[in-house]
Protein backbone atom coordinates (compact mmCIF):
# COMPACT_ATOMS: atom_id res chain seq x y z
CA UNK A 1 0.00 0.00 0.00
CA UNK A 2 2.59 2.35 1.07
CA UNK A 3 4.93 1.45 -2.13
CA UNK A 4 1.71 1.82 -4.71
CA UNK A 5 1.01 5.62 -2.78
CA UNK A 6 3.74 7.67 -3.00
CA UNK A 7 6.07 6.56 -0.57
CA UNK A 8 8.94 4.98 -2.36
CA UNK A 9 12.15 6.03 -2.24
CA UNK A 10 10.78 8.59 0.94
CA UNK A 11 11.57 7.07 4.10
CA UNK A 12 14.84 8.65 5.63
CA UNK A 13 14.88 5.97 9.00
CA UNK A 14 13.43 2.68 9.71
CA UNK A 15 13.33 1.03 13.11
CA UNK A 16 12.17 -1.90 13.64
CA UNK A 17 11.51 -4.38 16.95
CA UNK A 18 10.05 -7.19 15.12
CA UNK A 19 9.37 -10.60 17.06
CA UNK A 20 12.40 -12.09 18.25
CA UNK A 21 11.24 -15.72 17.65
CA UNK A 22 11.79 -16.37 21.06
CA UNK A 23 9.45 -19.19 21.58
CA UNK A 24 6.83 -17.21 23.51
CA UNK A 25 3.37 -15.86 24.04
CA UNK A 26 3.73 -11.62 25.26
CA UNK A 27 0.44 -11.00 27.75
CA UNK A 28 -0.26 -8.17 29.91
CA UNK A 29 -2.52 -8.01 32.99
CA UNK A 30 -5.73 -6.89 32.74
CA UNK A 31 -8.37 -5.69 35.60
CA UNK A 32 -11.34 -8.22 35.63
CA UNK A 33 -14.35 -8.32 37.91
CA UNK A 34 -15.69 -11.98 39.14
CA UNK A 35 -13.88 -15.18 39.04
CA UNK A 36 -10.00 -15.29 38.79
CA UNK A 37 -7.95 -18.55 37.93
CA UNK A 38 -7.83 -20.57 34.60
CA UNK A 39 -10.79 -21.37 32.47
CA UNK A 40 -11.46 -24.04 29.34
CA UNK A 41 -12.68 -22.66 26.46
CA UNK A 42 -12.71 -24.62 23.12
CA UNK A 43 -10.74 -27.47 24.83
CA UNK A 44 -7.97 -24.95 25.41
CA UNK A 45 -6.59 -23.52 28.80
CA UNK A 46 -7.01 -19.41 28.99
CA UNK A 47 -5.63 -17.56 32.70
CA UNK A 48 -8.56 -14.92 33.44
CA UNK A 49 -7.03 -11.50 34.05
CA UNK A 50 -4.44 -11.62 31.32
CA UNK A 51 -4.75 -10.64 27.35
CA UNK A 52 -2.72 -12.05 24.73
CA UNK A 53 -0.45 -9.22 23.20
CA UNK A 54 1.42 -11.28 20.28
CA UNK A 55 2.62 -14.29 19.96
CA UNK A 56 6.01 -15.29 19.12
CA UNK A 57 5.89 -19.00 18.33
CA UNK A 58 7.15 -20.12 14.59
CA UNK A 59 7.35 -22.91 12.61
CA UNK A 60 10.70 -24.03 10.85
CA UNK A 61 12.27 -21.44 8.70
CA UNK A 62 8.75 -19.47 8.49
CA UNK A 63 10.00 -17.07 10.67
CA UNK A 64 13.25 -15.86 7.94
CA UNK A 65 10.79 -15.76 5.73
CA UNK A 66 8.53 -13.37 7.04
CA UNK A 67 11.53 -10.89 8.24
CA UNK A 68 13.27 -11.54 4.23
CA UNK A 69 10.03 -10.49 2.37
CA UNK A 70 9.58 -7.52 4.79
CA UNK A 71 13.16 -6.43 4.84
CA UNK A 72 12.78 -6.61 0.49
CA UNK A 73 9.58 -3.91 0.86
CA UNK A 74 11.49 -2.35 3.75
CA UNK A 75 13.89 -1.38 0.57
CA UNK A 76 12.13 -0.08 -1.53
CA UNK A 77 10.36 2.34 0.59
CA UNK A 78 14.03 3.76 1.21
CA UNK A 79 15.23 6.62 0.44
CA UNK A 80 18.64 6.99 -1.70
CA UNK A 81 20.38 8.18 1.81
CA UNK A 82 18.14 6.42 3.99
CA UNK A 83 19.37 3.73 7.16
CA UNK A 84 18.08 0.89 8.86
CA UNK A 85 18.25 -0.52 12.67
CA UNK A 86 16.99 -3.86 12.73
CA UNK A 87 16.81 -4.92 16.43
CA UNK A 88 17.74 -8.13 17.41
CA UNK A 89 18.83 -10.47 20.34
CA UNK A 90 20.87 -13.67 20.47
CA UNK A 91 18.44 -16.06 19.53
CA UNK A 92 18.46 -14.93 15.34
CA UNK A 93 20.74 -12.15 15.48
CA UNK A 94 23.59 -13.89 12.86
CA UNK A 95 20.83 -15.72 10.89
CA UNK A 96 19.47 -11.83 10.79
CA UNK A 97 22.24 -10.28 10.00
CA UNK A 98 23.15 -12.57 6.70
CA UNK A 99 19.65 -11.80 4.99
CA UNK A 100 20.41 -7.96 5.72
CA UNK A 101 23.62 -8.48 4.16
CA UNK A 102 21.77 -10.25 1.19
CA UNK A 103 18.76 -7.86 1.14
CA UNK A 104 21.28 -4.18 1.39
CA UNK A 105 24.67 -5.11 0.79
CA UNK A 106 27.21 -6.22 3.18
CA UNK A 107 29.23 -3.15 2.12
CA UNK A 108 26.34 -1.02 3.55
CA UNK A 109 26.74 -2.98 6.87
CA UNK A 110 27.54 0.08 9.27
CA UNK A 111 27.04 -0.93 12.74
CA UNK A 112 26.25 -3.95 15.32
CA UNK A 113 25.27 -1.90 18.13
CA UNK A 114 25.26 -3.87 21.27
CA UNK A 115 22.34 -2.00 24.25
CA UNK A 116 23.38 -3.04 27.25
CA UNK A 117 20.75 -3.08 29.98
CA UNK A 118 22.46 -3.60 33.52
CA UNK A 119 19.40 -3.56 35.44
CA UNK A 120 18.17 -6.74 34.22
CA UNK A 121 18.19 -9.75 36.91
CA UNK A 122 18.20 -13.33 35.59
CA UNK A 123 18.01 -15.01 38.48
CA UNK A 124 20.01 -18.30 38.98
CA UNK A 125 21.37 -19.72 35.25
CA UNK A 126 24.23 -21.66 34.92
CA UNK A 127 25.82 -19.32 31.92
CA UNK A 128 26.29 -15.70 31.95
CA UNK A 129 23.12 -13.43 31.84
CA UNK A 130 22.34 -12.48 29.00
CA UNK A 131 22.19 -8.65 29.41
CA UNK A 132 22.37 -6.75 25.85
CA UNK A 133 20.54 -7.00 22.71
CA UNK A 134 21.35 -5.64 19.16
CA UNK A 135 20.72 -3.20 16.94
CA UNK A 136 21.66 -4.05 13.02
CA UNK A 137 22.46 -0.59 11.05
CA UNK A 138 22.94 -0.94 7.27
CA UNK A 139 22.37 1.85 4.57
CA UNK A 140 20.87 1.70 1.40
CA UNK A 141 23.90 3.46 0.19
CA UNK A 142 27.17 3.88 2.57
CA UNK A 143 28.12 7.09 0.61
CA UNK A 144 24.98 8.84 1.27
CA UNK A 145 23.64 8.19 4.51
CA UNK A 146 22.60 10.53 7.43
CA UNK A 147 24.96 10.00 10.49
CA UNK A 148 25.32 12.63 13.54
CA UNK A 149 28.43 12.21 15.86
CA UNK A 150 26.64 12.22 19.47
CA UNK A 151 28.38 12.78 22.76
CA UNK A 152 27.14 11.90 26.26
CA UNK A 153 28.23 13.51 29.64
CA UNK A 154 30.82 11.79 31.59
CA UNK A 155 30.45 10.63 35.14
CA UNK A 156 33.52 12.79 35.85
CA UNK A 157 36.08 14.93 33.66
CA UNK A 158 38.95 13.07 32.85
CA UNK A 159 42.32 14.62 31.12
CA UNK A 160 43.50 13.65 27.71
CA UNK A 161 46.28 13.98 25.48
CA UNK A 162 45.16 16.81 22.68
CA UNK A 163 46.03 15.84 19.20
CA UNK A 164 45.78 16.91 16.23
CA UNK A 165 45.44 16.00 12.33
CA UNK A 166 49.26 15.48 10.90
CA UNK A 167 48.56 15.73 7.03
CA UNK A 168 52.07 14.28 6.50
CA UNK A 169 51.56 11.24 8.50
CA UNK A 170 48.04 10.63 8.10
CA UNK A 171 47.74 10.25 11.41
CA UNK A 172 46.76 11.94 14.58
CA UNK A 173 49.95 13.18 16.84
CA UNK A 174 49.96 14.54 20.48
CA UNK A 175 50.51 18.14 20.62
CA UNK A 176 53.57 19.39 22.86
CA UNK A 177 54.65 22.50 23.72
CA UNK A 178 58.13 24.16 23.11
CA UNK A 179 59.74 22.38 25.49
CA UNK A 180 58.70 18.60 23.71
CA UNK A 181 55.99 18.42 27.17
CA UNK A 182 52.66 16.57 26.32
CA UNK A 183 49.27 19.16 26.52
CA UNK A 184 46.47 18.29 28.23
CA UNK A 185 43.23 18.95 27.82
CA UNK A 186 39.85 18.06 30.53
CA UNK A 187 37.02 16.05 28.44
CA UNK A 188 33.54 16.50 29.77
CA UNK A 189 31.88 14.28 27.53
CA UNK A 190 32.64 11.06 25.76
CA UNK A 191 31.87 10.27 22.29
CA UNK A 192 28.91 7.56 21.90
CA UNK A 193 30.54 4.48 20.46
CA UNK A 194 28.72 1.26 19.38
CA UNK A 195 28.22 -0.01 23.36
CA UNK A 196 24.81 2.24 24.29
CA UNK A 197 24.19 1.41 28.17
CA UNK A 198 20.69 2.56 28.81
CA UNK A 199 18.59 1.27 31.26
CA UNK A 200 15.66 -1.40 30.05
CA UNK A 201 12.66 0.04 31.72
CA UNK A 202 12.53 4.30 31.80
CA UNK A 203 12.58 5.93 35.18
CA UNK A 204 9.64 7.93 33.65
CA UNK A 205 6.45 6.33 34.36
CA UNK A 206 4.78 8.61 32.35
CA UNK A 207 6.56 6.39 29.15
CA UNK A 208 5.20 3.18 30.60
CA UNK A 209 2.32 1.20 29.12
CA UNK A 210 2.52 -2.23 30.40
CA UNK A 211 3.58 -3.81 26.70
CA UNK A 212 5.96 -6.67 27.82
CA UNK A 213 8.68 -5.86 25.10
CA UNK A 214 8.49 -2.32 25.34
CA UNK A 215 11.54 -0.36 24.42
CA UNK A 216 12.76 2.80 26.81
CA UNK A 217 12.45 6.38 24.71
CA UNK A 218 15.73 6.87 25.42
CA UNK A 219 17.27 4.03 23.33
CA UNK A 220 14.75 5.42 20.61
CA UNK A 221 15.92 9.12 21.09
CA UNK A 222 19.58 8.09 20.21
CA UNK A 223 18.69 6.13 16.97
CA UNK A 224 16.59 9.12 15.64
CA UNK A 225 18.97 11.74 17.00
CA UNK A 226 22.32 10.04 15.05
CA UNK A 227 20.35 9.22 11.78
CA UNK A 228 17.93 11.69 10.55
CA UNK A 229 17.23 15.09 10.87
CA UNK A 230 14.10 17.00 11.68
CA UNK A 231 10.97 16.48 9.29
CA UNK A 232 12.23 12.96 7.91
CA UNK A 233 10.11 10.53 7.38
CA UNK A 234 10.68 7.75 10.51
CA UNK A 235 9.21 4.46 9.57
CA UNK A 236 8.41 1.43 12.53
CA UNK A 237 5.90 -1.26 10.74
CA UNK A 238 6.61 -3.41 13.80
CA UNK A 239 5.22 -0.30 16.10
CA UNK A 240 4.68 -2.37 19.57
CA UNK A 241 3.77 -0.05 21.49
CA UNK A 242 4.15 2.74 19.86
CA UNK A 243 8.05 3.81 21.20
CA UNK A 244 9.00 5.04 17.91
CA UNK A 245 6.33 7.53 17.27
CA UNK A 246 5.89 8.60 20.37
CA UNK A 247 9.75 9.91 20.02
CA UNK A 248 9.60 10.89 16.66
CA UNK A 249 6.59 13.42 17.31
CA UNK A 250 8.86 15.06 20.38
CA UNK A 251 12.00 14.93 18.14
CA UNK A 252 10.09 17.17 15.39
CA UNK A 253 10.18 13.99 12.66
CA UNK A 254 7.73 13.03 10.68
CA UNK A 255 6.57 8.95 11.13
CA UNK A 256 4.36 6.00 9.53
Amino acid sequence: HLLANGFRGQVKLIYIDPPFDSGADYVRKVELRGPKGKVKLDGEDYTLGEQIQYTDIWANDNYLQFMYERLLLMKELMAAEGSIYLHVDWRRSSQLRMIMDEVFGSDNFLNEVVWHFPNKIQGNIKRFATNHNNLLLYAKDKNKFTFHRLEEERDKPIKVNRRYWDAKTGFFATERDENGNVLYTERKERVVDDVWVIPAVSSDENTQLDYPTQKPEQLLERALVASSNPNDLILDCFIGSGTTASVAQKLGRRWI
